[in-house]
């Protein structure tokens, strides 16, 4: 009886999540920079958000930072009550499709409850990982394109252009890349009056990356006191390339002790069974462990 209630319940909240879905009229187009199935939650999560997400922000406002920082490293520049309303609606959706397949296929009670919530726990820190997931891969594809950016830069400044004009001219070859889209955001603080320090300050905060940081921290330098951009430029794409050479020498030389976790659990066992299964089996033709066992030695 318990069980016909839990169904009724799950079907009842199924179908209030799908009204609330549709509720909104007007859908706005696939943001190409989130993952697909984001653009699917998206609207019931902006519903969620803006109730249960501001509600959130006020309550814990240490952890509503961290979750904003994660959102601007990521580049999404959500608010943390959107990532809240997305995870509330992966959360609901999870229960509701678990919730429904342990009780149709009669798993005991005690045990649907818990899977139920553990699913939907795991089902909740989604988004988060992946949207941090998103912040490490923006982050690294910054730190590969750095330098190729640095030195087209610095060439077109060798051929007359000042800094603005020279990051202006990488962006018109239409690179498909986060550095092109915060350059652009460096261009518009420049043209509404901020100077290049404060405009590449406030991109290496946007950035995090410690590459760009010693790069923004040698051309400020270089703009307050005075000496050649471009040397400095040319010796800092040297730089920022040497550095991610010797990450990606790091990033080699654990390869060896990660693999050693596959060959243990994968490879090995399957040796061992290739190697004693024929030997149990011949013993076993010969009558060898019938002997053994008469004889009383097992």
């Amino acid at each position: 009886m318990e069980k016909k209630y839990i169904i009724l319940f799950l079907a009842f909240l199924g179908s209030f999540i799908f009204v609330l879905w549709c509720f909104p009229g007007e859908r706005k187009q696939r943001d190409n920079k989130v993952p697909y199935w984001f653009n699917f939650f998206t609207p019931l999560g902006d519903l969620f958000a803006n109730d249960c997400g501001e509600w959130f922000d006020r309550v814990f406002s240490p952890l509503s930072s961290k979750m904003q920082k994660l959102s601007n490293d990521s580049g999404l520049q959500w608010a943390p009550a959107r990532i809240i309303g997305l995870q509330i609606t992966v959360l609901l959706t999870a229960v509701i499709l678990t919730g429904v397949f342990l009780f149709m296929v009669n798993v005991p009670f005690f045990y649907s409850i818990w899977l139920i919530v553990i699913m939907g726990l795991v089902a909740g820190l989604i988004p988060l990982m992946t949207i941090s997931r998103m912040a490490k891969k923006r982050t690294s594809e910054i730190s590969r394109v750095l330098p190729f950016a640095i030195d087209l830069i610095s060439s077109a400044m060798n051929a007359g252009l000042d800094f603005a004009s020279a990051v202006r001219y990488y962006n018109t070859l239409n690179f498909k890349d986060p550095l092109s889209v915060e350059f652009n955001v460096l261009l518009s603080e420049i043209e509404l009056g901020k100077s290049r320090a404060d405009a590449l300050k406030n991109m290496a905060a946007r950035i995090k990356s410690d590459e760009f940081d010693r790069f923004v921290s040698a051309i400020v330098y270089s703009l307050e006191s005075g000496a050649a951009i471009i040397d400095v430029m040319q010796i800092q794409a040297d730089e920022v390339r040497r550095i991610r050479f010797s990450r990606l020498e790091q990033e080699n030389a654990k390869v060896p002790s990660k693999m050693l976790v596959p060959i243990i659990l994968c490879i090995v066992p399957a040796v061992f069974i290739t190697v004693l299964v024929p030997i149990i089996l011949s013993i076993k033709d010969i009558g060898l462990l019938t002997i053994i066992s008469q004889k009383g030695i097992w």
